[in-house]
């Protein structure tokens, strides 16, 4: 019998048969990370975990977009500056 892909998928696949169940956002009423289930086709149970990913994406913010003066660009920081902790690599 063929191995079942059923870790790391897009949908929760039943361990057991295989199946591909549907809406699998739904399951645990959508908040829940992990829970146990009866599958739809075969009717076998199944336990199941939510994996959630989170990535982050950066642009670039063109210079002659930006015409006001940014802090940072300042000599003068004044009270509105953040501290720089070189242990963190930026201000913040």
């Amino acid at each position: 019998m063929a191995e079942i892909d059923h870790k790391h998928t897009r949908e929760i696949v039943c361990p057991h048969c295989g199946h591909i169940q549907r809406d699998s956002c739904e399951f645990g009423n959508g908040g829940e990370e992990d829970g146990e289930d009866e599958c739809g086709e075969c009717g076998e149970k199944f336990s199941w975990s939510r994996i959630i990913t989170v990535a982050y994406s950066t642009e670039k913010i063109d210079s002659d977009e930006n015409e006001e003066e940014s802090i940072w660009d300042r000599d003068d920081h004044g009270d509105d500056a953040w501290c720089h902790d070189p242990d963190m690599g930026a201000r913040g």
